[in-house]
Order: structure tokens, then C-alpha cells, then sequence
């Protein structure tokens, strides 16, 4: 018998102390043993295999792409590395690449409940989000203690509109691996969309324990609406930044141009079409002083054809359809066109993409408008933000450095619908003569605490009404019930659908008081109620997304309707739902506003960013390189 070299015993011992570091997360300790093993056992595709997984799990992606490609002309018919090698290529953004990777893999493996998944994530990417449950499903059922593939199922179903299905597929995952990053703080999001607060003390507190261990328990969005901590906040965004954003930045784009040059800048969202992003922004784009700036606008989102596409696109200098390239070719175009500076409009919603950012889009990065929070990294430079939403002594809340419009961070577009409803209360379900408060926020933003504010409230002005605006029968089933539980007819609550934008606006003359959601505020929702004259009233908390509502009232000078804490706000709901004339006031006083406010002001907004652009400019070219 031929003795085995001492080498490769070696290597064999380095290999699985270094798989034992890995499955014990001790990702440095893991590189360390396996590189000792390859540089014995050069060309061990098993070792580059597991070598590329540790370079992924650091997110040192490069590395972990060389890794799997070497493994690769050395064996090509490895499905492991094939799978990794298409869920790294889906971190980069390379969707197309990474869909024909896990092709291969299952061609190889089939039935392989890995590669089904990362093929779910691949055409996830592509925008193709039914053929990804499709995959993610079946890669359950191959697999039905798969974590991870019912996570991504659960939701997946909740973006597309069915949190009942996200709901059961969730709380499955989040069975199967209680430790499962994000999926506690994404399960009571889901369940707050569905208004079921079952449990919901004791649910938050475990979540706000997880939060104080450093756990990244939550998506940073879902917890916006949770709880009112702009320091946890930052804390979650800062955990989500550190696993979801890449670290493999190339060199900063070249150095921003001298001022007294026209600037270039790159408005980055999923959202140009009927979006309440685009609602807003539509006239700031038209707006801009072309003499000093030329706007660029890069479009991630899936293709809509309507109307309100045609006018953003149009409004541009320059509009990019990006939607199908890598993070990476964006962030190559970006540079090539010769970005100043680049506005991330989603931040960390739906369909975002913050690795354009972290791969460096443009010298100067600016947070505006779509997430009212961190993003908790270093590559966001800037956020736009007013004195009122991130007021003086707020700053250690956020990673970015706050740049304050002087009046209200809210560009608001005044081409908006002026339109007097003719429909009557009768044609929305409404009685005639009763007091008629609303709230049109996604059912999501009402925690119980609100729902009870708002139940006092009810009891106190006997003929009222509460007008929601809801979208899932099962939420409004839940609210009923909540009502009966308050002691207050469910009759009293009258849900609307959604309807479109003018038809929206309009009918908002037949409600009498707004009554805002803590801590998510309204945010388009309450800019639009206050642009039909129908008064808003809000309590403003410590975060950002708690104080939006100040800031729009502020900036159209109705300042009296915001208060600080929940008896306040039930107090001031009574005492305006008992003067009609009180209410007529206002009402006319918001009217007139439209042509008055700041907070309505396009021309006079547009001045106010243009020039907090050219201060970060500024700030850049004073700074030490």
C-alpha cells in the first residue's frame, strides 16, 4: 500500500477545521485554513468551492468569483460551484449570467432545491417575479424544511399583493430556523398589512430585544412603522447595509467639475411611472434650471407604459432604461455619462438597488424622498432632509450628513387635480350628516395603540365616522372586530378602494378631519389631503418617518395641527370634529395655500434644492481627498 503524502493530510485537516470555522461563522478564521489547504493541495476544486463560499459570506465578491471560475476549468461539471456561482452573479446584479449558472447546476443536479432557489432569485432580478415564486416554490417542495426558499417565497407573495400566502410561508421559515436574519421583523410587517395584532406586545418586545443583542432581525423598512427609535433605526439599517451591500467598490469616479460648470444629475428609481414618487418629482424634473444642471434620469423599475411615465421621460435630458443591466454596468454608465452627483429616490424599498450606490455611481451620493430613514452606509454621503424632520441635535441618528432644505424636504408637484368631486357622500357608503374622519395610509402604518386613539375618538363624537382606506378583506375583517372589541359599532368604519389619482384627490372634500398614523406618518398621503383643504392633524415622534407630517404642515403654515403625544392628538380630534366652523376655516385656509405655501411652491422648492446641490459641491471640493 502506498503511503498518503503528509501534505495531503494536511490539507484534508486544514479543509475541515476551515468548514467547521465557516458553519461557525468565524468567516476570517475559515479563509485563513482554507487558503493553508489550497496552497498544499493547489487546484482542489472542493477547496475553491468552499474558499469562494467564505469570500461570498464576506462579501468580497470578486474573490469569490475567481474562486468558483478556477474550480470551474478545473471541473465543469461541479453543480455547487455553478450554484454559488449564480446567486454571486445575482448579488452583482448579473441576472441573465446568473440564471443560465443555476440552469446548468440543475442540468447537472436536478431537482437541486438550491439552484431552484438562486434561479428564483436570478429572474427575481429580471423583473420576471412570478416565474421566481414559481422556482422558489418548487424548491420547497423538493426541499419542505427549506428555509430560505419559503422565506424568499413568503416574501415574494407579500410584494405581489397576497400577504395571507406571505403570511403562512413566513411564519413556516421562520419555524424552521427561529435565527433566520430578517424574517421577525419582515412576519410583523406582513401582519400589520393585514391589521392581526395578535400577540403584538409581546412581538415587538422579542423584536426590540433582537434589535439590543445586534441581531439583524427586521428589513430596515418594516421597521419604520414598529416602533419610534431613530437610533434602532440606524441600527438595522447599518446591519442590513453590512450584509446586503457590496464591499468591492472600484475607485471613486473621477473628481466633481468646478463650480460655474453645468452639473450633471443622475435621479436613480424603480418608480418612473404612476408611482407616488414620480407624482412628486414630475415637476422638480421639468423645473430644473437647465443652464446650471442637466438631469439624467436612470429607470430600474419594471416597464410601465401610462401617462405619468411619458411626462417623467420626456422631462429629462437624458433617461436611461437600466432595468436589465448588472449594478455594476449602471455604475459604468453613470461614469461614462459623467454623473456629479446621483439621487437615490428608493433607498431601501421595494425593487431598490443600493449596490449601484456602494459601487460608487457618481462622486457625490444624495438619499432624497423615497425612504425616510438611513441607509446606514458610508456610501450614501448625503440626505436632504428640513428642519423639521431632522431637527438640530438629531444628527447621531443618521450616517449621512444632513443637508437642510430651508422649508420642507417634500417637493410637491402643483399641476395635482383641482377637480370639486360632484359625487355625493351616499356614492362612497358615507352618512350625510355625520362628522367623517379619514385616513387613507396603507393599513400597515395603523399599530393597535393608533387604533385605539382612534376608537376614543369614536366614542366621543357619537355621529362620526371612520373612512379607511384598505386593501385586503381580512384587514378590514380584523378592524372590525377590533371596533367591536373597543365597544364601537363596526358599521362606524367605512372602507374605500383605490381609485385613481384624480378621482382620489376628489374625494377627499367629502371627509372633515385626516387623522395621521405614529409613528409612520402620512407622507404623499397627507400632501395630498392637505392640497384638497381637508386638515391633517399628526403627532410627531423622534424619527424621520414620524415627523413628515410636521414638516408638510409646518410648510403650508398650519402648524397648530401638530401635537406630541396620543392625548394631544385625541383631544384636538374631538374639539375640530365638534366646530364645524373651525373646520371651514381651515379648510379655506389650505385652499388658498395651494398658491401660497412653500410646501406647494415648485418653482420656489426647485431654487432651494438646486442650491443644496451646488453646497454639497461646495462641501466635496473643500474636503481633504
Amino acid at each position: 500500500m502506498i503511503p498518503r503524502s503528509p501534505h495531503l493530510d494536511s490539507a484534508n485537516q486544514l479543509r475541515q477545521r476551515g468548514l467547521t470555522a465557516a458553519r461557525a461563522g468565524d468567516f476570517a478564521q475559515a479563509r485563513t485554513l482554507l487558503e493553508q489547504a489550497l496552497r498544499l493541495e493547489p487546484g482542489h476544486v472542493g477547496t475553491l468551492v468552499n474558499l469562494g463560499a467564505v469570500f461570498q459570506a464576506e462579501r468580497n465578491r470578486r474573490q469569490a468569483l475567481a474562486c468558483y471560475e478556477q474550480a470551474l476549468m478545473l471541473d465543469a461539471a461541479l453543480p455547487e460551484a455553478w450554484n454559488n456561482r449564480s446567486l454571486l452573479l445575482s448579488d452583482l446584479g448579473h441576472f441573465v449570467e446568473a440564471a443560465d449558472c443555476a440552469r446548468e447546476a440543475l442540468r447537472l443536479r436536478p431537482s437541486y432545491p438550491e439552484a431552484l432557489n438562486n434561479l428564483g432569485v436570478a429572474l427575481y432580478g429580471l423583473g420576471d417575479k412570478r416565474a421566481a415564486l414559481q422556482q422558489y416554490q418548487l424548491a420547497a417542495h423538493q426541499r419542505p424544511s427549506y428555509a430560505r426558499a419559503l422565506g424568499n417565497s413568503g416574501a415574494l407573495h407579500h410584494e405581489l399583493g397576497d400577504p395571507v400566502a406571505a403570511l403562512g410561508d413566513l411564519e413556516r421559515a421562520l419555524a424552521l430556523d427561529p435565527q433566520a436574519e430578517y424574517l421577525p421583523g419582515l412576519v410583523q410587517h406582513v401582519r400589520m398589512k393585514l391589521c392581526d395584532w395578535r400577540d403584538f406586545d409581546r412581538r415587538l418586545a422579542e423584536l426590540l430585544a433582537l434589535i439590543d443583542h445586534g441581531k439583524a432581525c427586521s428589513p430596515p423598512f418594516a421597521a419604520l412603522a414598529l416602533f419610534d427609535d431613530p437610533m434602532s433605526h440606524r441600527a438595522l439599517a447599518e446591519r442590513w447595509a453590512a450584509h446586503k451591500l457590496t464591499r468591492d467598490a472600484t475607485a471613486s469616479p473621477t473628481a466633481t467639475p468646478r463650480l460655474g460648470e453645468r452639473i450633471r444629475i443622475g435621479y436613480f428609481s424603480g418608480d418612473f411611472y404612476h408611482h407616488a414618487t414620480s407624482h412628486l418629482m414630475a415637476g422638480l424634473i421639468e423645473q430644473h434650471d437647465r443652464s446650471r444642471f442637466e438631469i439624467i434620469g436612470f429607470s430600474f423599475g419594471p416597464s410601465v407604459q401610462d401617462s405619468m411615465a411619458d411626462r417623467v421621460r420626456t422631462a429629462f435630458d437624458q433617461f436611461h432604461d437600466v432595468r436589465m443591466l448588472s449594478d455594476e454596468a449602471i455604475v459604468a454608465r453613470s461614469r461614462e455619462i459623467g454623473v456629479d452627483i446621483a439621487v437615490d429616490l428608493k433607498g431601501y424599498t421595494q425593487d431598490s438597488r443600493a449596490n449601484i450606490f456602494a459601487l460608487r455611481a457618481a462622486p457625490i451620493q444624495i438619499a432624497y424622498l423615497g425612504y425616510p430613514g438611513t441607509m446606514g452606509s458610508p456610501c450614501m454621503d448625503y440626505l436632504l432632509a428640513d428642519p423639521v424632520v431632522v431637527p438640530e441635535g438629531a444628527e447621531a441618528a443618521y450616517s449621512e450628513k444632513i443637508v437642510r432644505l430651508p422649508e420642507s424636504y417634500q417637493v410637491n408637484d402643483p399641476n395635482r387635480s383641482r377637480v370639486r368631486c360632484e359625487r355625493s357622500r351616499a356614492d362612497h357608503g358615507l352618512p350625510q350628516d355625520a362628522v367623517v374622519f379619514a385616513c387613507f395610509n396603507h393599513a400597515y402604518k395603523i399599530l393597535p395603540s393608533v387604533f385605539a386613539s382612534w376608537m376614543r375618538i369614536l366614542q366621543h363624537v357619537e355621529s362620526s365616522v371612520l373612512w379607511l382606506l384598505i386593501d385586503h378583506p381580512l384587514a378590514a375583517e380584523n378592524l372590525r372586530a377590533a371596533a367591536t372589541r373597543a365597544g364601537v359599532s363596526s358599521e362606524r368604519l367605512i372602507f374605500a378602494p383605490r381609485v385613481a389619482t384624480a378621482e382620489h384627490l376628489a374625494r377627499h372634500i367629502h371627509a372633515d378631519v385626516f387623522l395621521d398614523t405614529f409613528p409612520y406618518n402620512a407622507h404623499t398621503t397627507a400632501s395630498d389631503a392637505l392640497w384638497m383643504g381637508l386638515p391633517v392633524i399628526t403627532r410627531a415622534g423622534t424619527s424621520f418617518a414620524s415627523r413628515v407630517a410636521a414638516s408638510l404642515l409646518h410648510a403650508c403654515g398650519r402648524a397648530d395641527l401638530v401635537v406630541e403625544n396620543e392625548s394631544a392628538y385625541e383631544t384636538l380630534a374631538i374639539e375640530l370634529a365638534q366646530d364645524a366652523a373651525r373646520r371651514a376655516i381651515i379648510r379655506e385656509f389650505l385652499l388658498a395655500a395651494r398658491d401660497t405655501a412653500p410646501l406647494f411652491d415648485l418653482t420656489r422648492f426647485t431654487r432651494h434644492i438646486e442650491n443644496a446641490y451646488l453646497s454639497v459641491l461646495r462641501d466635496h471640493e473643500t474636503r481633504p481627498s
